[in-house]
């Protein structure tokens, strides 16, 4: 029951709640009554954190590029043998499929050779016909 009797003395408050208000101290009172411990404004709390984010900014860069020339470093120099024997294989096996390519294609031009001199032979070109109307 005890709520109930706050409750009714915020509902009748028996005194007057204006006349009991402190003045504020905040930047405006200090302004008014010259007050020389005055709060610091928002461009001074921003300018004092100006500095260490700065220098945090520098810092962030140099890891940065710290990470991006290990990196660069580490995947140049990571076993060069390895892609040197493997450019090697890559050549001797591209060699191998052009060497048969070749040799097939020598074999085929080859027996279109033989076909073609059979074929003048059996069914020569007149000097009269040309091969376009044949």
């Amino acid at each position: 029951m005890e709520m109930d009797g706050i409750y009714n003395v915020l509902q009748n408050p028996s005194e007057d709640v204006y006349s009991t208000v402190n003045q504020p101290q905040g930047k405006r009172a200090g302004a008014q009554q010259g007050d020389p411990t005055l709060p610091v404004s928002a461009a001074g709390k921003a300018s004092s954190y100006r500095q260490p984010a700065l220098v945090l900014l520098i810092l962030c860069c140099l890891l940065l590029a710290a990470i991006i020339s290990l990196a660069v470093y580490h995947f140049r120099t990571k076993d060069p043998e390895k892609y040197t024997s493997l450019s090697t294989n890559h050549s001797s096996l591209l060699n191998q499929l052009l060497q048969k390519e070749n040799s097939e294609l020598k074999k085929y031009n080859t027996e279109l050779s033989m076909k073609s001199s059979i074929l003048d032979k059996y069914c020569p070109l007149t000097e009269g016909c040309s091969e376009g109307e044949l």
